[in-house]
C-alpha cells in the first residue's frame, strides 16, 4: 500500500513538473527585476523578449514545424495584434508607452468643439418598463 502511494505521488509530481516546464511562454524572457521594482518595460523590451523566444522555431503566420509536424504557435497571433496596436502609439525612439492622466483626458474632451459639459442635465425619454421576456 505504501509503495502504491509513493508511485502515485511520484507520477503526479513528474506530470506536474513536465507540464509546467513544457508550457513556458515567451513572457519568461521579460525582465523580472524591472517588473518587480515597478519600472515599466518598454515596447522594444517586450518585443525583443517575444522574438528571442520564437526565433529558433522559425514561426511563419503563427505556425512552426517541429519533427516534420506543423504546430500552432500559441499566443503568437494575439501578440502580433498587440504589437500592431501599440507600435503606432509608443515613442519611436525610446519605446515608452504614452502616459496620460484622467485630468488630461477631461481637459482634451473640454477642448473638443461641440463637446458636452460634464454637468449635463438630462432625463430618460423611455421606455421606462418592459413586458419581460426577451425584451428585458
Amino acid at each position: 500500500m505504501k509503495t502504491q502511494i509513493q508511485i502515485t505521488l511520484l507520477i503526479s509530481f513528474l506530470l506536474l513538473v513536465s507540464t509546467s516546464s513544457w508550457s513556458q511562454t515567451w513572457t519568461a524572457n521579460l525582465s523580472k527585476e524591472k517588473i518587480k521594482n515597478g519600472g515599466g518595460l518598454t515596447f522594444f523590451e517586450i518585443q525583443k523578449a517575444f522574438y528571442d523566444y520564437w526565433r529558433p522555431l522559425n514561426v511563419e503566420n503563427g505556425y512552426y514545424y517541429k519533427d516534420g509536424e506543423m504546430h500552432k504557435a500559441n499566443g503568437y497571433k494575439l501578440y502580433k495584434r498587440w504589437e500592431w496596436f501599440w507600435g503606432q502609439r509608443v515613442d519611436p525612439t525610446t519605446g515608452d508607452f504614452p502616459k496620460i492622466t484622467a485630468a488630461e483626458i477631461r481637459e482634451m474632451i473640454k477642448e473638443q468643439p461641440g463637446s458636452k459639459d460634464d454637468d449635463s442635465d438630462w432625463s430618460s425619454l423611455g421606455p421606462n418598463s418592459s413586458g419581460g421576456g426577451y425584451s428585458g
